[in-house]
């Protein structure tokens, strides 16, 4: 009997994990896809000759995606009414995923192949519908996930292509990072240019990438705002009740 109610909590648990991936798909897809940048950088920083363009990559694992990754961690720990999450659920692939050592976002990969095995076929097509309902939010999300990979990517071209030529004044890791930010803000503060054509070729395409990922985030806080006030007329029209110059305010 013990055993039977055991397994009936256990099942329990289990649903109300994937619950969570399918309610929260957008941002489950997005902390996938931060663990896989994480792997990939781990790969870079093996494989990269240009010291400037190592230490970009470890710049963005150790600075931006590690701290994100465990406080994600410590959320989904916190979350868990049962802090048997570490055990029951493979938390410690979470956790052990959150540290910033080269390749640790495999363990983050693992933990979510291993939670996707519960779902079923309808859980997939919830997530998809999850993803399109919330297209907003998965917008932001996805932008976001763009700006990181163009400022490490444009960082990274601009360096290799720039720091060996006359006249460069982007030399260091330092300076790339910091010319990709201001580029792809379109602030062009001018302390940094390449003088390169191939640098040139990459900065038309940072600040491509920059004003669309500005014009996403303005429609994504239009429609927010415009989401708020239509709930909050739905909500102020069922506060003031029918009126007589509604139709169906007697049916």
């Amino acid at each position: 009997m013990a055993g039977s109610e055991r397994s009936k909590r256990q099942e329990q648990k289990s649903a109300d994990q994937v619950e969570q991936i399918v309610i929260h798909a957008h941002y489950q897809l997005f902390v996938l896809a931060m663990s896989l940048i994480q792997v990939a950088n781990s790969f870079l920083i093996v494989v990269l000759d240009t010291e400037a363009a190592v230490r970009i990559a470890l710049a963005v694992n150790v600075v931006i995606i590690a701290p994100f990754l465990f406080a994600d961690a410590v959320y989904r720990i916190w979350k868990m009414p049962d802090r048997r999450f570490l055990l029951d659920f493979h938390g410690y692939l979470v956790v052990i995923g959150s540290i910033p050592f080269p390749f640790t976002g495999i363990f983050r990969i693992i933990w979510f192949w291993l939670a996707t095995r519960r779902l079923q076929r309808t859980d997939f097509e919830d997530i998809e519908r999850v993803v399109i309902r919330k297209s907003a939010q998965s917008a932001m999300l996805a932008v976001l996930l763009a700006a990181l990979l163009v400022l490490e990517i444009s960082s990274i071209l601009i360096i290799e292509t720039e720091h060996d030529a006359p006249n460069a004044n982007i030399l260091t890791a330092d300076d790339a990072m910091w010319w990709s930010f201001v580029t792809i803000a379109t602030v062009g503060y001018g302390d940094k240019y390449p003088v390169t054509t191939e640098g040139r070729f990459v900065a038309l395409f940072a600040m491509i990438v920059g004003v669309g990922i500005f014009t996403v985030m303005t429609s994504f806080f239009a429609q927010t705002f415009i989401e708020q006030r239509q709930k909050q007329d739905r909500i102020d029209y069922l506060d003031s009740g029918p009126t007589h110059s509604d139709p169906h305010a007697s049916w």
